[in-house]
């Protein structure tokens, strides 16, 4: 990637129970198709996204700025997990779109959309060309830098990415639902890897407890 810009991934972490479980999820995913990765925790980590995009490397402090007072101003959360669906290729866990997820990513989305000075990587503008992207997703790439923003958004832990969509709708319907319900407490901002994984946090923002 240029110097000029970074891969930037607003993420929530879950704690180490719901992280585990998601981890042996995608293990058991590994057996229903061939997977591009498997997380671990150490080089690719469970995580709910808030937002991701690529942004100006000269905007990296303003975006520390605005999840610190985010983070601020956010109490903890619960997220619920349940069903798994799928996206192209990926295999999502779905959090339940509570009004307080919702909130918080829509405020995220308020903050840092500004600091992308309207920056499209080479691969988001491929991305608009492709006829398995839809409509309502490019309009979110061109306004955003993200596929699914705003009304879009789905809320989930990304379990693995495997080689194909029909890999991935099998895997679906082998799953059956695992309910849990966990507190956030913390914001990070990490990198955003290839096939929808994080390898690596760079700031941590405690939520505000009281």
């Amino acid at each position: 990637m240029p110097a000029e810009t970074t891969d930037l991934n607003v993420i929530l972490l879950p704690d180490k129970e719901t992280s585990l479980k998601a981890i042996e999820l995608s293990n058991r995913s590994n057996h229903l198709g061939q997977t591009r990765y498997l997380l671990d925790g150490k080089h690719n980590h469970p995580h709910v996204t808030l937002y991701q995009s690529a942004f100006p490397t000269r905007n990296f402090d303003k975006i520390n700025q605005s999840l610190v007072a985010v983070a601020l101003q956010t109490k903890p959360i619960q997220i619920e997990l349940n069903k798994f669906s799928s996206l192209l290729e990926f295999l999502f866990w779905d959090a339940v779109k509570s009004p307080q997820l919702l909130t918080l990513h829509q405020v995220v989305l308020q903050v840092l959309n500004p600091l992308r000075d309207g920056l499209l990587l080479p691969e988001d503008e491929a991305r608009l060309e492709l006829p398995s992207v839809s409509e309502a997703m490019k309009a979110s790439i061109r306004l955003y830098g993200y596929p699914v923003a705003g009304d879009l958004y789905p809320p989930h832990i990304t379990i693995t990415r495997f080689n194909t969509i029909t890999e991935a709708q099998n895997a679906v319907s082998h799953l059956p639902p695992e309910p849990i319900i966990f507190t956030v407490s913390t914001i990070a901002l990490a990198n955003r890897g290839q096939n929808g994984t994080v390898n690596e946090l760079y700031i941590k923002y405690p939520l505000e407890s009281l």
